[in-house]
């Protein structure tokens, strides 16, 4: 047969990708139509379907150079055709050309197969395929399209295969046609899948408010509310929360009392209960006190009626604030007027006398038992553990 000059195919095939809007009822296919030299970039939604590359680089699949793309040619008695003169190449994450070479008898056919890829976080993928053909490409060629499955799970692979099909020869010695052809693929909603579900906020249930989440810590300084009383946040691990009371207890240590500190002050102790425990630092047991520890004993009473451990400020915790404390922290602890950047400009309630005194767990020297002043500054003075007109209880309190 005296062969024509060739007719060269160049076919483009492109993928439609689109981002993931709220909610599956908000996503749609679009169909992606690239003619000439315009290109198509894939977007970073959570819908992502793409060619596999042919080069080593590919992680989709094992041996990518020798998988991704092939190329199957037929003469016209089915015997297998000579592809040297062929190509094929993905330019792309959504599109790919090849070049057919030379096909002049009627009944040879070339079969590109790609291999697509569905990489979205939850999204199953449909695909479809549209043609469209330039320089009466449908009087020459037949065009047949496959895909290997109609819809790609997450993180499965489809082959494409593009058969380009020689069914009359050209009127004249040169005929150069191009396809444009389409692979649509469109979104499904899986809304009832249960691989990697998202799942839903789940709550600390600490029975703080505000409420926080699993995975979600309180600022340093924050006001919130706890067994229906005032706290302030002093630090959250995201396993505990350490609170101290806004106010001092009572008298009777069953709440917080907005009052003057004459109002709410308490002995610390009916004896000289650090002898009986640490006379080296004087630290008085928080988690046994004896039983003349009323201050103490009064804190974790009070914090076990919240569900929480109470006790009192310790002589570290107070050296820990006072010298490496943010200024927040300190204004707190003094208990003076809170101002709008503690607790907001809507919130008047505050101290009496816009401070606190209240009684730390640490004893001094000889009757002395030390507590925070908060008139002038965040400073521990001391005075007698029997000494009931001056600090009171201000319960620090671990929730978890």
């Amino acid at each position: 047969m005296k062969r024509r000059k060739n007719s060269k195919l160049m076919l483009g095939l492109l993928l439609a990708v689109i981002g993931l809007g709220i909610g599956y009822a908000a996503i749609a296919g679009v169909n992606l139509l690239v003619n000439g030299t315009a290109s198509v970039k894939s977007s970073d939604g959570n819908f992502a379907v793409r060619f596999v590359r042919n080069d080593a680089n590919e992680t989709a699949i094992e041996n990518p150079v020798e998988n991704a793309i092939t190329i199957v040619g037929h003469n016209a008695d089915d015997t297998l055709m000579d592809i040297s003169g062929m190509s094929a190449s993905i330019e792309d994450d959504t599109h790919a050309t090849f070049e057919a070479g030379e096909l002049d008898e009627v009944g040879e056919y070339v079969e590109f197969t790609y291999m697509v890829v569905n990489e979205s976080d939850r999204l199953d993928a449909a695909l479809a395929f549209d043609v469209e053909g330039e320089n009466d490409a449908e009087d020459y060629f037949e065009i047949t399209k496959t895909v290997s499955k109609d819809t790609i799970a997450v993180d499965e692979t489809a082959t494409v295969t593009v058969k380009v099909e020689l069914i009359a020869t050209p009127k004249v010695e040169d005929a150069l046609v191009t396809f444009t052809v389409t692979l649509g693929a469109v979104p499904l909603d899986n809304s009832s899948q249960t691989d990697n579900p998202v799942p839903e906020p789940v709550s600390r249930n600490l029975g703080i408010t505000p409420e926080k989440m699993v995975g979600e810590t309180y600022e340093e300084g924050q006001s919130v509310i706890f067994g229906e009383e005032p706290f302030f946040v002093l630090s959250d691990d995201g396993t505990e929360v350490k609170l101290i009371a806004r106010y001092n207890l009572n008298k009777a240590g069953t709440a917080q009392l907005n009052a003057t500190y004459q109002d709410t002050a308490v002995a610390f102790s009916t004896s000289k209960v650090w002898i009986a425990w640490n006379n080296a630092t004087r630290t008085i047991d928080q988690v046994n006190p004896p039983d003349d520890a009323t201050a103490i004993k009064a804190a974790i009473a009070y914090g076990s009626s919240k569900g929480a451990v109470g006790r009192l400020l310790t002589d570290d915790e107070y050296m820990s604030f006072r010298y490496d404390g943010s200024d927040k922290i300190k204004l707190i602890l003094r208990g003076t007027d809170y101002d709008s950047e503690i607790v907001g400009s809507d919130d008047k309630t505050k101290t009496i006398d816009n401070y606190l005194n209240y009684w730390t767990n640490q004893a001094n020297v000889d009757d002395d038992v030390n507590g925070v002043t908060g008139e002038n500054a965040f400073t521990v003075n001391i005075k007698p553990y029997y000494n009931d007109t001056t600090y009171g209880v201000r319960p620090i309190l671990i929730v978890s």
